[in-house]
């Protein structure tokens, strides 16, 4: 379906093809794919190969793939008849002349400073599932780069937005004023609260929530996480002798606490033995880093966070908020960073029985 060549610009933009899919009921799927062109089978082909498996992205895809078709047509003059015979009609709805995500950049007349890393991975964790794919087309970013982050990072949304917006920010001239221009999208996206907190630096913060001392114990192996005589990481066995104890008295320091910014692996947390700081590299090496002043404002992109459960489940694994790569135990009771699947460690957290003075 569509009409002749035009001598003007009427491509659609893919932010406007988003808004058409949130108006479109899954009901509707199959009879916009008919109106289109489009057969049963290509809609459904359509359904089963989309990456957030959601009907608005289903329906964004269906008008991807159909757009691309239409070569020179005039889409917007088709796709308005269209959505006028499904009765979703609006006005504003679809305009080829909008230049959309440009609209949002906020600039400056000099260069200034831009985001840090820590600031887009508290506004990563902070974007909701339902709001990754518009915020991104919202950003300038096209659909298929989106889809392609949320895929890279194995459909987790918290890591597939911080992907995003690095790459946003990444590709900006260094007179935008990037949290003004954050604070337009998420208004355009309806995340009003959000915005807000932007607007006010609140939801750019990354805080401490908790450091707590304690004592990690190995489920099964009734031993203790702690730094061995020579200062390695190990399983010590329990001892009632505080010298012994400090050796395993951990420091747990917890961040990003709210249920919503919880991932499927847990909180990102710091562990630390006195001012020495668990860290982990690509190749899974265990080793320390002195925990510096600065530790408050890393973000867990930093190798030295771990994901740790702390809430509903009593035993706890520790995974590289980095790499994927938990902290196992070996036939000798040693620990190292293993893959999933592995023999990860399952920890249990207790109280210590002496208080540091």
């Amino acid at each position: 379906m569509g009409n002749g060549p035009s001598d003007h610009n009427t491509t659609i933009s893919e932010v406007q093809l988003w808004r058409v899919s949130e108006k479109v009921m899954p009901g509707l799927q199959d009879r916009l794919g008919e109106i289109l062109g489009l057969n049963v089978q290509e809609v459904s082909d359509i359904r089963h190969s989309s990456e957030l498996s959601s009907s608005r992205e289903t329906t964004l895809k269906i008008l991807i793939q159909w757009q691309a078709k239409q070569e020179n047509r005039n889409t917007a003059d088709t796709l308005s008849k269209v959505v006028k015979k499904l009765d979703i009609w609006e006005k504003g709805l679809i305009n080829p002349a909008d230049s959309d995500h440009l609209k949002y950049i906020v600039t400056s007349k000099k260069e200034v400073p831009g985001l840090s890393e820590m600031q887009i991975q508290c506004l990563a964790n902070r974007i909701p599932t339902e709001k990754y794919v518009p915020v991104g087309l919202n950003l300038g970013l096209p659909y298929r780069d989106v889809a392609a982050m949320w895929t890279a990072a194995g459909c987790h949304v918290r890591g597939a937005a911080f992907q995003m917006l690095t790459t946003w920010v990444r590709g900006l001239e260094p007179n935008v004023k990037q949290a003004d221009t954050l604070v337009k999208v998420l208004e355009a996206t309806q995340q009003m609260k959000l915005a807000d907190e932007v607007r006010k630096g609140i939801g750019l913060k990354v805080n401490l929530y908790e450091s707590r001392k304690v004592h990690l114990r190995a489920e099964k192996l009734n031993k203790y996480l702690g730094l061995d005589e020579a200062g390695n990481l190990g399983l010590l066995p329990e001892s009632d002798d505080k010298t012994e104890q400090d050796r395993y008295l951990v420091d747990l320091s917890i961040f990003n606490t709210s249920k919503m910014d919880k991932s499927n692996y847990g909180l990102p947390v710091l562990i630390s033995f006195s001012s020495q700081c668990l860290t982990v590299n690509a190749s899974g090496k265990i080793s320390f880093q002195p925990l510096d002043s600065k530790f408050r404002q890393v973000s867990q992109a930093d190798e030295r966070f771990f994901y740790y459960q702390t809430e509903d489940d009593v035993l706890s694994t520790l995974r590289s908020c980095v790499f994927a790569k938990y902290l196992c135990v070996d036939s000798s009771d040693q620990p190292f960073m293993g893959d999933e699947g592995e023999s990860a460690v399952k920890f249990e957290e207790m109280a210590p029985l002496y208080k540091k003075r």
